[in-house]
C-alpha cells in the first residue's frame, strides 16, 4: 500500500504504521520512500517520525539525517525529544 499512489491517504497512514514493525525491511520501504515526491507531500513530517523511532535498530546503522529535506529531518528531531522525554519520566 505504501507505493499505490491511488491510495494517498492510505499511504500517509502506512507510513506511520511502519515504524511499530522494527524490522529491516520496514526500514527500507520507509528509506525508498524519502525520495517520493508525491508522498513528501502528503507525509514527510510523519516520514521523519517514523525513521526516528527505528534509529536505534542495527539495521539503521550508518543513517545520516542532514542528506534529508529539512521536513523530514524535523520529523527525527521531534521524535528524539518525544523519546528523551519519555525517559525522563520512567
Amino acid at each position: 500500500m505504501l507505493f499505490d499512489e491511488s491510495e494517498e491517504e492510505i499511504r500517509g497512514e502506512a507510513v506511520i504504521d511502519l515504524a511499530n514493525w522494527p524490522d529491516p525491511r520496514a526500514w527500507e520501504a520507509l528509506m525508498a520512500t524519502t525520495e517520493d515526491e508525491l508522498l513528501a507531500a502528503i507525509a514527510v513530517w510523519e516520514l521523519g517520525v517514523s525513521l526516528g523511532r527505528l534509529l536505534h535498530y542495527d539495521f539503521a546503522t550508518g543513517f545520516r539525517a542532514e542528506s534529508f529535506n529539512s521536513e523530514i529531518q524535523r520529523g527525527l528531531k521531534d521524535e528524539r525529544h518525544r523519546r528523551a522525554n519519555a525517559s525522563e519520566h520512567r
